[in-house]
């Protein structure tokens, strides 16, 4: 599991995404490209709006059979078994993205004690700063894992003081 992190702390100057050709995002269930597909979702639904219901509907069916086209592995097996018709109601992309986030992050708990224990391993740490790396992206990574620790374990807080000292 330890290792399945290391990629979203150890440089964060982003990625290459690949595409279908009609331009979803191919996701697999991996746990480190989870958060920024999810977020690319949303984005997408949220301009699916429109003040007419039917085209609003209509767009979220199309951004359904979009999302879908992207899915491989474990995310489709996922989007399999909630099925075509639960996908296409109302509510049915968020649904998805909560099934997914289960099926990711099932221990949280767990996860959470690995990314508290990562972070404070001095000779290990995936966080510190790394010679000649630009400020920016040291900053980013910081940003990025708390980030994470709060999507993953939104009960848990960590302290400012205790952000600051990696």
């Amino acid at each position: 599991m330890l290792q399945a992190l290391k990629p979203l702390y150890t440089s964060y100057s982003g990625g290459k995404y690949e595409e279908t050709k009609g331009g979803s995002q191919l996701y697999g269930g991996h746990p480190q490209d989870y958060f920024d597909w999810r977020f690319r979702v949303e984005m997408k639904l949220g301009a699916c709006a429109d003040e007419d219901p039917k085209k609003q509907r209509a767009n979220e069916i199309r951004l359904t059979a979009q999302i879908l086209d992207g899915l491989r592995d474990a995310a489709f097996q996922i989007a399999q078994e909630i099925g075509q018709k639960e996908l296409q109601e109302v509510g049915g992309i968020p649904k998805l993205l909560q099934k997914l986030h289960d099926h990711i992050f099932p221990n949280k708990d767990a996860l959470f004690k690995m990314m508290h224990e990562v972070f404070h391993n001095r000779e290990k740490n995936m966080l510190r700063r790394r010679p000649a790396e630009a400020m920016y992206n040291y900053i980013n990574r910081h940003k990025k894992w708390y980030h994470d620790i709060q999507e993953i374990a939104p009960a848990y807080n960590i302290p400012d003081r205790i952000r600051a000292d990696a």
